[in-house]
């Protein structure tokens, strides 16, 4: 029974307690408000400008729009400031000291965000103001900030970026307000981490400026905000495969003339490069600024993967010219076989050479025996014809004596690798009696099939031989373009990638 008269009795006077400082704090607000005039710059001496402290709690990075050059934070503002029509003593008001007022029932500073790229700062209408007896107000307010923010993409994906936040009163002067930082650096103690960047720093500065429009000047407050890239997602998925495609490149000149595909795979390379130039282009500002160095590495890339595919339609030229047998040029034979064939490691396979004209294999008679192919003619390539009148022969006793005169001997292989020939026999005296005359016909027919197809095997040969050549050329001069490309490509490589890792 004495419990619940104490409970009863504790609420009444609670309640009780609370009627009157519920009745104090309506009093209080009848008091300040009655007279006071929102409208109006609280000022008690007109000669003092009002100081208006600005302060700024970065929350998050939302976003940085390269392409647009818009930063998107959310961020705390805070303002404080003097009213001096705001004071009371909080003996005579149950001591409150402190009152929560509406937006809209005192004055607010028109403290602005420069270089907005939004409405104005949402939310700054949207929350309540905290009054002191002392008569210092603040106004703390959430919002999300869309600010201009000049994009240097130098060093992407590994660059740093500083985007300032300036804060000034847009219709007051310094004369008449003076805005000023509430600290030395703004706060990033409750930063949320953002997947993409790094908060660094968040310095301050306050800057006087003077405008055309008027000869007052206009105090500032720039919040920096610094924020650096975290460069692995690019690294994995642009950088390391243009490194990657570019170096397949190099596989085209180690691919062999006769698989086809030399030109094929260069060319596909390209459109490779094209297509992640194209997704850097989307991603960053459309400047002539400052064109990043990534950039200029796929650019250089493009134009060496170019080169690569003029240089291996150049080589395929070179492989397939012995079907025109057309003979290595002396020059040609002396820079590359001598020179460069040493020089690349590649050994050029001996082998006789060929003179560049051979006497044309004449063309048979009715008979199908060359008009030329029985005079004895001694050929341009050193052998010596066969003599149809001379090698059939007669003997006292009207018999043919062939035996070991007339034979056809098989020459054993000469280090040229010649073809076979017919050893020439040594002609004998005497005259072919008639009834001999239609064997010697066939043999005359049977000697001009051979040397026509002598003839054709040489040329055959010529034609492999010079077919040889010009795939030796093409070979040596496939390493040689593949040394160069390989060292250009590293240089340049190097000298770019030092300059992204040097940011």
């Amino acid at each position: 029974m004495l419990i619940k008269a104490a409970i009863v009795l504790a609420l009444h006077v609670t309640t009780a307690v609370a009627g009157n400082v519920g009745a104090a704090q309506a009093q209080l607000l009848g008091d300040l408000f009655t007279t006071y005039e929102k409208d109006v710059r609280p000022i008690c001496d007109t000669d003092v400008a009002l100081d208006v402290y600005v302060g700024l709690a970065i929350r998050q990075i939302i976003e940085l729009d390269e392409p647009k050059q818009i930063l998107y934070v959310n961020a705390w503002v805070r303002l404080r400031w003097f009213d001096c029509h705001l004071q009371w003593n909080a003996s005579d008001y149950k001591d409150i000291d402190n009152l929560i007022v509406p937006f809209n029932k005192v004055w607010i500073p028109d403290i602005t965000l420069y270089d907005n790229a939004g409405d104005g700062l949402e939310g700054s209408k949207d929350y309540l103001v905290s009054v002191s007896n002392t008569g210092v107000c603040r106004y703390l307010y959430p919002t999300v900030i869309r600010v201009l923010c000049k994009i240097d993409v130098t060093y992407f994906p590994f660059d740093t970026q500083a985007c300032p936040l300036k804060f000034g009163s847009w219709s007051h002067n310094g004369f008449e307000l003076n805005v000023v930082n509430s600290s030395n650096a703004g706060d990033i103690s409750s930063f949320v981490e953002n997947t993409e960047w790094d908060m660094l720093s968040l310095p301050v500065k306050h800057n006087i400026e003077y405008y055309k429009c008027c000869p007052e000047p206009y105090p500032d407050v720039t919040f920096t905000v610094t924020i650096k890239r975290k460069p692995m997602f690019y690294v994995l998925n642009l950088l390391f495969p243009c490194v990657l495609i570019t170096a397949v490149a190099l596989l085209g000149f180690l691919l062999p003339p006769d698989a086809g595909e030399k030109v094929s795979l260069e060319i596909t390379v390209l459109l490779s490069l094209a297509v992640f130039l194209l997704v850097v282009s989307e991603t960053l500002p459309a400047s002539s600024e400052n064109f990043p160095y990534i950039g200029v590495y796929f650019a250089v890339s493009m134009v060496l993967v170019s080169m690569s595919t003029l240089l291996t339609v150049l080589i395929l030229n070179l492989h397939y010219k012995g079907n025109l047998n057309r003979p290595v040029p002396n020059w040609m034979r002396t820079v590359v076989f001598h020179w460069l064939g040493r020089v690349m490691l590649v050994e050029r396979d001996s082998c006789t050479i060929f003179p560049e004209s051979y006497s044309e294999v004449k063309a048979p008679n009715k008979n199908g025996a060359s008009n030329e192919a029985f005079q004895g003619e001694t050929y341009s390539n050193g052998y010596q014809g066969f003599n149809g009148k001379n090698h059939i022969h007669s003997s006292n006793n009207g018999g043919i004596p062939l035996g070991e005169e007339f034979s056809e001997e098989t020459t054993s292989p000469t280090p040229d690798h010649r073809p076979h020939r017919i050893t020439p026999i040594t002609p004998l005296s005497g005259e072919v009696p008639a009834s001999f005359a239609p064997f010697a016909e066939v043999l005359k027919q049977q000697l001009a099939i051979m040397e026509k197809e002598d003839a054709r095997k040489e040329s055959k040969l010529r034609h492999d031989h010079l077919a040889s050549e010009w795939k030796k050329v093409g070979i040596i001069m496939d390493r040689f373009f593949l040394a160069i490309f390989a060292i250009v490509l590293f240089i340049s490589s190097v000298v770019i990638l030092v300059q992204l890792g040097a940011s």
